[in-house]
C-alpha cells in the first residue's frame, strides 16, 4: 500500500471515529451515512481499540476521543499511530482500507442542485474591463521602460 494513500485513510478514520463520539459529530454522521455505514464506524472503532490494546498512548488518545475530549492534538498523534501500524501490518492496512471503503459506499449523496446567480449591470462589465485593461497598460509600459529605456 503506498504510503500517500495510508496516510489519507488514517486521517479518513480517525475523523470518523472522533466524530462518532461527539454529539454534533454523530448527529451529523446519521445524516451523512447509511446505517450499515454506521455499523462500519463502530466496526472499525473495535478493530482499532484491539489494534493499540497495551499502546498506553494509544489507548490514552483513544480514551480521551471516547470521553469526547477530542481536540486536533489527539486527533494528529492517532493518525500518526494508525498510519505506523498500518506501514508495518499489511493485514491490519488492508482490514482498515476495507472498511473505510465500505463506510464510504455507505455515504448518503446530496444531490440537491446548486445554484449561484451573479447579476452584473452592463456599467459594473464596462468598468470591469476598463479597470483590468488599465492595469494591463500600466504594466507594459513598466515593462518597455524597463527593458528599452534602461540606458536613457
Amino acid at each position: 500500500m503506498v504510503i500517500p494513500e495510508i496516510a489519507a485513510i488514517a486521517a479518513g478514520a480517525i475523523e470518523l471515529i472522533s466524530q462518532k463520539f461527539i454529539k454534533a459529530g454523530a448527529d451529523e454522521l446519521v445524516k451523512r451515512y447509511t446505517k450499515p455505514a454506521i455499523d462500519k464506524i463502530e466496526e472499525l472503532w473495535k478493530v482499532i481499540l484491539e489494534k493499540f490494546n497495551g499502546n498506553t498512548r494509544a489507548e490514552k488518545a483513544l480514551k480521551e476521543m471516547e470521553e469526547g475530549k477530542d481536540n486536533p492534538e489527539t486527533r494528529e498523534s492517532l493518525t500518526v499511530y494508525l498510519k505506523d501500524e498500518m506501514k508495518e501490518y499489511e493485514e491490519f492496512a488492508t482490514k482498515i482500507r476495507t472498511l473505510a471503503e465500505e463506510i464510504n459506499a455507505g455515504k448518503i449523496q446530496d444531490n440537491r442542485k446548486i445554484e449561484q446567480n451573479q447579476y452584473v449591470d452592463n456599467n459594473s462589465k464596462a468598468n470591469y474591463i476598463n479597470a483590468n485593461q488599465a492595469q494591463a497598460d500600466t504594466i507594459a509600459a513598466e515593462v518597455h521602460n524597463y527593458y528599452y529605456d534602461k540606458d536613457s
